[in-house]
């Protein structure tokens, strides 16, 4: 059980959006078509395949957030905070460790996997993505204002699991952060085509 502040919550969600935004216009909106679906040696995904897989994730849990927050009915927000063993769990295997390193390789959901379904790549996937996280960010400001206990989200992969509103917000922040992470080693392959 990890105890937090709520703000302390918050601020961390409002971090990775910032974070993401910044580093969509550095690092992805001068991209070429050739540097987007470059695919490392080995099978991986392309940079435009990870943003349709984070964009896929994010059209799901952007929704859910906005319609659970406007919906709940526990709209007085905690000082404390508590993660549930469930989300905790959740949180761990997405969290990067110390070095910025993927701890351990997860298997997407095919529903949000763009190798599996390329019809998720379809459309502009980095404006999609500075959408969405620019959405995060308001959707921080509007959780900020619920019991993000009590307030329930269900797993993208199943609607019986729900996990509390803090917690689903994290894990999503996490994932976020874990998928930049993955575009910057792309972007370090030796046979990374050179811009122009």
């Amino acid at each position: 059980m990890r105890i937090r502040s709520g703000e302390h919550l918050i601020s961390e969600v409002r971090r990775v959006a910032e974070l993401a935004l910044q580093f969509g216009e550095k690092e992805l909106k001068n991209l070429s078509p050739e540097q987007l679906n470059f695919r490392p040696k080995g099978g991986g995904w392309s940079i435009n395949q990870v943003l349709a897989h984070i964009n896929s994730f994010s059209s799901y849990y952007n929704k859910a957030f906005k319609d659970r927050i406007e919906s709940t009915r526990h709209d007085h927000p905690k000082e404390k905070y508590v993660s549930s063993p469930l989300g905790l769990a959740q949180i761990k295997s997405m969290k990067l460790g110390k070095m910025n390193n993927v701890r351990r390789k997860l298997k997407s959901p095919r529903m949000h996997n763009p190798a599996i379904h390329p019809v998720l790549e379809e459309g502009d996937q980095i404006a999609k993505f500075m959408d969405y996280q620019q959405e995060m960010l308001e959707i921080s400001h509007e959780a900020a204002e619920v019991n993000l206990r009590r307030t329930k989200i269900p797993l993208a992969i199943s609607n019986r699991i729900k996990l509390r509103l803090g917690d689903a917000l994290i894990y999503v922040s996490f994932h976020v952060e874990r998928h930049l992470q993955q575009i910057k080693n792309i972007k370090l392959d030796p046979k990374y085509p050179v811009g122009k």
